[in-house]
């Protein structure tokens, strides 16, 4: 169970880095943000979380059926979520 849960969160962090990836294709105008102070540290607990789950989910990565447990986790939330992710 723990693999299984431990697979999702890495799935659930890439696809939360595509969201991002196409959000900031449609951006908005916004007020200026401060780099520093308020971007940094998040990119920073990203790039933390981000490497802890590749470490945590190596022995997934490394199993045979990855590659298609992955597609197919992938492919449903696409498809779940298509009207979200098309870009105008």
């Amino acid at each position: 169970m723990q693999r299984k849960t431990k697979k999702l969160a890495f799935v659930g962090t890439l696809i939360f880095c595509a969201q991002s990836i196409i959000c900031a294709q449609n951006a908005t105008n916004h007020s200026p943000v401060n780099l520093v102070r308020t971007i940094r540290p998040e990119l920073d607990q990203l790039e933390t979380k981000l490497i802890r789950e590749l470490t945590e989910s190596r022995a997934i990565r490394d199993s045979v059926s990855c590659r298609t447990r992955i597609a197919e986790v992938v492919g449903k939330y696409v498809s779940a979520y298509k009207d979200s992710l098309t870009s105008s």
